[in-house]
């Protein structure tokens, strides 16, 4: 088998497993906002996701958190779906983007890499921290 061949197959399965995943976490953002979870008598649905997913905990709750956020940020939900924008990245867009600014945000992350985009969020969520500390030390 070529090797283009491989990272062809190697891509496109990328591809499939982050729209897979996308949908995933549709399906537990509805299962969270429904309380699914609490039938089973569990704390939280990463609790419950954790157990029944077989998935770390730490894991689990970021999922859900990602799942939350998607439900207010239709362009990133749609440009994950359409695996144009891979997990690690909606991942890091959700904890910085507001429906104000995602359009912007899934643009600059289109051609940056994941762990680009990890770094850039990261500092962006440490300067809004400064400033919110800013703001209430002069207030």
């Amino acid at each position: 088998m070529p090797t283009e061949y491989l990272e062809a197959r190697i891509c496109e399965l990328a591809g499939h497993l982050t729209a897979a995943t996308a949908r995933f976490l549709l399906l537990v953002a509805d299962f969270d906002a429904r309380e699914g979870w609490a039938s089973w008598e569990m704390p939280s649905c990463a609790a419950w996701l954790a157990w029944k997913c077989q998935i770390a905990p730490g894991t689990a709750r970021e999922q859900v958190r990602t799942a939350r956020a998607l439900r207010d940020l239709p362009l990133i939900q749609a440009e994950f779906t359409a695996a144009r924008l891979s997990y690690a990245k909606v991942r890091a867009l959700t904890r910085i983007a507001t429906p104000e600014t995602e359009h912007d945000l899934a643009e600059m992350a289109m051609p940056m890499t994941a762990g680009q985009l990890e770094r850039f969020a990261r500092a962006r969520v440490k300067a809004q921290r400064r400033q919110a500390q800013v703001q209430v030390q002069a207030a």
